[in-house]
């Protein structure tokens, strides 16, 4: 905003860069508070050889008893599900949670080769209402289910039976 050799710029330049500038620290701000909305339930997102489970609570989706909240899950190692021909080291997904009966799915996963969600996905599957696929952690040993089904179910105030 400064010229060289002490001399101010005009009150009309200024006028001209303070939106260009507002811009540029609304974008940053931006970047940086969407960064932000990764919560981590278990383990050490700043170690990538580390198994974690991040949900992002500014997404979350309400409607009536159903929750959509997307979870994210960074393995220690490449890891393969059980009957399935993949193997992933971290993969993002979206996850349908039934607050009246305290069950949650996987509805969307895009899996990932590199550890830290890098790269682009090399699959992305949507899953059908008739292809069940729960969220379980059956190899942590901070099993973090209830704690999200619990989290994501408390926005909006739904009861359980």
């Amino acid at each position: 905003m400064f010229q060289r050799f002490g001399h101010f710029a005009s009150a009309r330049q200024c006028l001209i860069r303070l939106p260009a500038i507002l811009l540029v620290t609304a974008l940053w701000t931006a970047g940086a508070h969407a960064a932000d909305t990764w919560l981590t339930i278990t383990g050490d997102p700043a170690n990538s050889a580390s198994h974690y489970v991040q949900v992002n609570v500014a997404a979350i989706e309400v409607k009536e008893d159903q929750r959509i909240i997307p979870v994210r899950i960074n393995r220690a190692m490449q890891w393969a599900p059980a009957g399935e021909a993949l193997q992933f080291r971290s993969v993002v997904t979206q996850v349908q949670i039934d607050c009246t009966q305290q069950i949650a799915r996987y509805v969307k996963a895009a899996f990932y080769a590199q550890p830290d969600f890098r790269g682009e996905p090399f699959r992305i599957t949507t899953y059908a209402g008739d292809d069940m696929r729960p969220m379980i952690f059956k190899d942590s040993d901070d099993d973090p289910n209830a704690r999200i089904v619990k989290a994501a179910c408390s926005v909006g105030n739904v009861t359980n039976n």
